[in-house]
């Protein structure tokens, strides 16, 4: 994934050039994970008087359906406030979309050597129905929701594996979906949406599959942590003392893009993402993140805990 051979610094020894640390995970987002335990240890160090408790989790699985973040709200503690630390080029993203993975299976008759159903065949008719990758759906079509203007141009989707047998093929979907919708939402979209097709897929039998796995929940798109919450205050004002102006609020450079945010959020916890970086295009090649970036979102860490709990 990390293409190795083609990088031009070791991918593996935390290279510090012209004022950037190279490496892989350096900025997806280990880099996140350096500026929330230096904000922690400076405030240690410094002997600062917490009032509640301050937790650093370096939870795992983020995409392989948040197992991590999940695990950790399983346990017996209670938490008030999150702040994720994903690259969002220091900017307080206080909401982001959310995704619905699953498939689409066909199922056909295998014959030989004379006509039949061919669910490869049935599957490109399907792809054409559901249209061009991660164009922005328009309200009113095949796909229900209520526009969200905080996530102008979402949901979109995007057919992202193909996977077929002899007597059948399977649609990798992935759908990146605002507040209103879910798991039940989209299949029942999707599920009109095949159920259309039947009197041109005659002997093809079509299942919506949702999640794609049982082991891997999707990620709900929940509504944005509003601007005057203690969390996102705390945040934009320490960003601004620093850098004196604010920092870009909302989706920003998140935008499209998932998190455990979402879990914490639905868990019933305010939850803001604030993190150095911005993220890449994948796959990524010299991973990099600016230190300078690094120390900053830790001073606003810092700064933002030291308003919340002292």
């Amino acid at each position: 994934m990390y293409r190795a051979d083609k990088w031009t610094v070791p991918p593996y020894e935390g290279v510090i050039a012209d004022g950037w640390l190279y490496g892989v995970g350096s900025l997806n987002m280990k880099g996140g994970v350096a500026a929330m335990v230096s904000a922690v240890e400076a405030l240690r160090q410094a002997d600062f008087d917490l009032h509640g408790e301050v937790v650093v989790a370096g939870v795992m699985g983020e995409t392989g359906g948040g197992v991590g973040v999940r695990h950790l709200l399983d346990l017996d503690r209670d938490f008030d406030l999150a702040i994720v630390t994903e690259p969002t080029n220091l900017g307080a993203a206080t909401l982001s979309v959310g995704y619905v993975q699953g498939w689409i299976r066909l199922w056909g008759e295998l014959r030989h050597f004379e006509p039949y159903c061919n669910p490869i065949n049935a599957a490109a008719r399907v792809l054409d129905a559901l249209g061009k990758s991660y164009v922005p759906l328009p309200p009113g079509g095949w796909m229900t929701f209520e526009t969200c203007v905080e996530l102008p141009a979402y949901p979109r989707l995007a057919v992202r594996k193909i996977v077929s047998g002899q007597d059948d093929c399977a649609l990798f979907f992935d759908v990146r979906t605002v507040p209103g919708q879910n798991d039940a939402t989209v299949e029942a979209d999707l599920v009109n949406l095949v159920h259309q097709l039947e009197p041109v897929l005659t002997g093809i039998r079509i299942e919506v599959i949702i999640p794609a796995a049982p082991e891997t929940p999707n990620f709900p798109a929940m509504p944005a942590l509003s601007l005057d919450h203690p969390l996102t205050r705390a945040i934009v004002q320490a960003h601004t003392r620093l850098h004196n102006q604010p920092p870009q609020i909302g989706a920003g450079d998140r935008i499209g893009l998932a998190s455990d945010a979402s879990h914490l959020k639905a868990a019933g916890i305010a939850t803001i993402e604030y993190g150095p970086g911005k993220h890449p295009v994948w796959p990524m090649v010299d991973e990099r993140i600016r230190v300078d970036d690094l120390a900053q979102a830790a001073q606003v860490l810092a700064d933002a805990i030291a308003e919340l709990c002292g």
